[in-house]
């Protein structure tokens, strides 16, 4: 499939420097670490920590799957793990996340996306029931306020009603 994709040698083509990172570019120079680009990546998984994701990088790296960990480095450094994503080439990704389903355990990018739907199910349940009991207090206090007018407004014509009969009597 995409096997050789990332080249395994300790030196960037380019520079001739000992490629570092876990990025598909050294460091040094920019230059492509990759034999042939992959045109088109897949997430695979959601890690609740940067340590989490370059485990799961490293893991599906070592399984021979072209891998890459997605994020930006101002992420990594004020937020930790927000926006961190860990993909794959296209075609390896249900064997990848196999791999970190059997190796690691892990929930991986199709539950993590099912899972944030039940999030926002029991999100948008939670508001619907909010809302109506706020309706229902709201029906509630009408109708008492109804109840209260009418009353007071019997009260002042039954009295209005004895104060002519003393006046005529």
């Amino acid at each position: 499939m995409f096997e050789g994709i990332r080249q395994r040698r300790e030196h960037c083509r380019a520079c001739g420097k000992q490629a570092a990172g876990d990025g598909d570019n050294c460091i040094f120079c920019g230059a492509s670490l990759l034999l042939r680009p992959v045109s088109s990546w897949r997430s695979v998984y959601h890690p609740y920590s940067y340590a989490d994701a370059l485990l799961a990088s490293a893991t599906l790296q070592a399984h021979g799957l072209t891998a890459r960990l997605k994020h930006s480095n101002l992420e990594r450094v004020l937020l930790g793990h927000v926006g961190s994503v860990v993909e794959v080439a296209e075609g390896e990704h249900l064997f990848a996340q196999e791999v970190l389903r059997q190796v690691r355990g892990v929930r991986t990018d199709t539950e993590y996306l099912e899972w944030q739907q039940l999030k926002h199910a029991a999100r948008r349940r939670r508001r619907a029931l909010i809302g109506a009991v706020a309706a229902a207090t709201a029906s509630a206090a009408i109708a008492a306020g109804v109840v209260w007018n009418w009353v007071t407004d019997e009260n002042t014509r039954s009295e209005a009603a004895q104060e002519r009969t003393e006046a005529r009597g």
